[in-house]
C-alpha cells in the first residue's frame, strides 16, 4: 500500500495517526492501533480478491451462454455440439484412434463448470 492509502484507510477506520520522522527528512505514516489496522487491510484484501473471482466467474458464465446458445443437441455433460452415446466418450463409429477413448473437450468443459459451480458456492 501507498503512504496515501494507508492515510486514507486509517481515516475511513478512525485511527490515530501519527508521522514517524526518517533520516532523510521524509516522513511516513504511523497507524496507531496498528494490529486493528491489519486486520482491516486484511478483510479489505479478501473483499477484493472474492470481487476479482466474482468478476471471473460472471465473465465464464457469460462464455458458457454464448456457447451454448449455439443450435444442436447434446448432453448435458458434453461439450456443446457433442452428441456421444455415453457422455464424454467417443462412440465406435470414430475414428479407430478416438473410438471408445475420453473426449478431451467434453472433459474440458466439465471440468470449467465444476470449477464454476465452485467459484460460486454451487459445488464442492
Amino acid at each position: 500500500m501507498t503512504q496515501d492509502e494507508i492515510t486514507e484507510m486509517a481515516n475511513q477506520c478512525g485511527l490515530p495517526l501519527t508521522y514517524v520522522p526518517h533520516y532523510d527528512g521524509t516522513f511516513s505514516p504511523h497507524v496507531d492501533g496498528l494490529a486493528r489496522f491489519a486486520t482491516l487491510v486484511s478483510a479489505r484484501a479478501a473483499v477484493i480478491e472474492r470481487e476479482k473471482v466474482d468478476a471471473l466467474v460472471e465473465a465464464m458464465q457469460s462464455v458458457i451462454a454464448a456457447v451454448e446458445a449455439c443450435e444442436g443437441t447434446w448432453d448435458d455433460n458434453d461439450f456443446p455440439l457433442h452428441a456421444h452415446e455415453k457422455s464424454g466418450i467417443w462412440d465406435d463409429d470414430n475414428s479407430n484412434d478416438q473410438s471408445g477413448q475420453p473426449c478431451v473437450e467434453c472433459a474440458q468443459w466439465k471440468a470449467l463448470r465444476a470449477a464454476l459451480a465452485k467459484a460460486q458456492g454451487d459445488g464442492k
